[in-house]
């Protein structure tokens, strides 16, 4: 990386598909920030506006459904919702091979404690695998996304959530994506499902969901579908994780942190977006950390170049040595903590276990990918 250009107020560089990094050696997405980050806050504002206006008027069963993962920010928004402002939420949740088992017991748990409705959706594992196996195997000039697997896997579970509220005539689908995540906040079904037709073909798509239903969302008009609220982007300013992590575990309503309820493809997806596009996969959010002044340039930039090491020249191995598994508890102690023990352990497994997530993919992995 350091023969590469790298924006000198965050951290990416002009690999990042569509980043460009201007003479001043400044980003396009620092340049850029009243742009697409302006226009999705902007947009998930009026929709929660319009959400809040339309709560004491509405006469159906489910005023929304809410994206249940399982996570902090999910888990939280749940309990505020029903317990809080006393709305009739539908959660749902969607089942793939490779879902996180600390996300599955605080579902599990949250069911038990909270008075709501939830669905827990099972896919075909078969047609899952098959998907996100092509996904994996394209060709950089194919498709010029670094995070495209996990971008197929959102479009999987937006069209899910979304058609299980369309068929409930539900009128709002919630997602409790974090500010951090604003650039990923463009929901648009109808676009979506047409690039995940045009990804995956048409075939998978109906087989994953159903002919009739895909069908007919494509041929609905915008307002016959549910809109999609995020209200932690809309309320960025009053977004306080520590604070969220801190009320949950009060109540006992959540259990592990953001890495334990990650599902188990995070390090191949960091090994596709190294191995494609020399980006660390979650380099986006790492800037915007940078931007805020929450992380230091240097140690964001030193970290991404130790991680990288850890997937492309540790993880890809069959046989990972006690020294190999010293230095990635080292870099995962500087990102933190010595005393995180818990996390840096789980996370130490994920990344050891990527070997075989590739293999039931039926994915040949190394450093020539």
């Amino acid at each position: 990386m350091s023969n590469l250009k790298i924006c000198n107020r965050c951290v990416l560089n002009e690999n990042y598909p569509g980043v460009k990094i201007s003479d001043s050696q400044k980003c396009s997405c620092c340049t850029d920030m009243f742009g697409d980050t302006y226009k999705n806050y902007r947009a998930a504002f009026k929709n929660y506006q319009e959400f809040k206006k339309g709560i004491k008027n509405f006469t159906g069963k489910h005023y929304a459904l809410l994206m249940l993962s399982g996570g902090k920010d999910s888990t939280y928004l749940l309990n505020e919702l029903v317990n809080k402002y006393g709305i009739n939420v539908l959660g749902f949740s969607v089942k793939h091979p490779f879902e996180s088992e600390v996300a599955l017991n605080n579902i599990n748990s949250l069911i038990q404690k909270i008075p709501f409705e939830h669905i827990h959706l099972s896919l075909n594992t078969k047609v899952y695998k098959k998907i996100m196996q092509k996904v994996f195997s394209l060709k950089r000039d194919d498709i010029f996304s670094e995070r495209l697997p996990c971008t197929v896997c959102g479009y999987i579970t937006e069209i899910a959530g979304v058609t299980m509220a369309y068929m409930h005539k539900i009128p709002y689908v919630v997602y409790a994506n974090d500010p951090l995540q604003i650039l990923n906040t463009d929901y648009n079904i109808k676009k979506d499902l047409e690039n995940m037709i045009k990804i995956c073909g048409k075939a998978d798509v109906y087989s994953l969901f159903g002919k009739d239903i895909i069908d007919e969302i494509i041929r609905a008009e915008e307002d016959e579908l549910p809109t999609i609220v995020t209200p932690y982007v809309a309320m960025m300013d009053s977004y306080n994780e520590n604070e969220i992590i801190e009320k949950l575990k009060a109540e006992n309503l959540y259990r592990g942190d953001s890495v334990q309820t990650y599902c188990s493809l995070v390090p191949l997806l960091n090994y596709y977006s190294f191995s494609k596009y020399n980006s660390y996969f979650f380099g986006h959010q790492l800037a915007q950390e940078v931007r805020q002044g929450n992380t230091d340039r240097d140690f964001a930039l030193s970290y991404m170049e130790m991680y990288r090491k850890i997937i492309m020249e540790i993880a890809i191995k069959e046989d990972i040595t006690e020294d190999d598994m010293k230095f990635i508890r080292t870099v995962l102690e500087k990102k933190y903590g010595k005393d995180n023990k818990e996390k840096i352990e789980y996370e130490c497994k994920s990344i050891v276990n990527m070997r075989n997530v590739a293999n039931a993919l039926q994915l040949n992995i190394s450093t020539n990918s």
